[in-house]
């Protein structure tokens, strides 16, 4: 019987692509800073991210100021990495953590990224009121990072749990599913329309036991 339910974070509880349009806004106003025009800048980091989300504020800093700007780069990504963002859950995440509470399961996160960065994202939507246990994997070393099984192994312990009680939830082939080869958690992949990791190959071959297009599912289709 499941009692816990852990949920990664980007793109299953949160949009990605809040976050990275957020980082965008608060990057325009530091290039407004230098003479350049705010929904210019905006814009351009949203054209350039079409080609590629890697280093696209190289490219826009080249095209914005017709040069390389090191130290401007440098401002970019810090502001980027570290701002306050503004962004939301996903709309059927208030309804499910309520589901959870009547049905007295207990929720946590499991998220990687840098601390810092997944901090600021955790306190916009207020997730420590919502969610018992969050870890960020970064704050405890690579080998934490997932698809690793230890940060799971962590949470039956801190929920005084069998492994087999747990059901994970994310959205990343590449990372989110593996672990479930090497200890006996049930998983869920959710599949939101805008995710950015949704083409990703699978780790190994080794797939979710079930699928959803949103949390509400697994009480709809009886997952549970």
């Amino acid at each position: 019987m499941i009692s816990v339910i852990i949920c990664d974070f980007d793109d299953t509880l949160v949009s990605e692509l809040q976050f990275i349009r957020s980082g965008y806004s608060a990057c325009a106003k530091i290039v407004s800073e230098y003479g350049i025009d705010e929904k210019i800048a905006e814009k351009t980091f949203l054209i350039e991210s079409l080609q590629s989300y890697k280093n696209v504020f190289d490219r826009s800093v080249k095209k914005l100021f017709g040069r390389e700007n090191p130290d401007i780069l440098k401002r970019l990504i810090a502001e980027y990495r570290y701002h306050r963002p503004n962004i939301k859950y996903e709309p059927d995440v208030k309804d499910f953590i309520k589901e959870c509470c009547r049905r007295n399961i207990k929720l946590g996160i499991i998220t990687d990224g840098d601390f810092k960065t997944q901090s600021n994202k955790l306190s916009a939507v207020n997730a420590i009121y919502d969610f018992q246990k969050i870890i960020i994997t970064s704050e405890y070393g690579d080998d934490y990072k997932k698809p690793s099984e230890k940060a799971f192994i962590a949470m039956a312990d801190y929920f005084k749990v069998q492994l087999s009680e747990i059901m994970y939830i994310g959205d990343n082939p590449k990372k989110d599913f593996a672990m479930s080869a090497k200890i006996p958690i049930t998983t869920i992949r959710i599949t939101r329309p805008n995710s950015i990791y949704k083409d990703e190959t699978y780790k190994d071959d080794i797939r979710e036991h079930f699928r959803i297009n949103n949390l509400m599912e697994i009480f709809s289709r009886e997952i549970l």
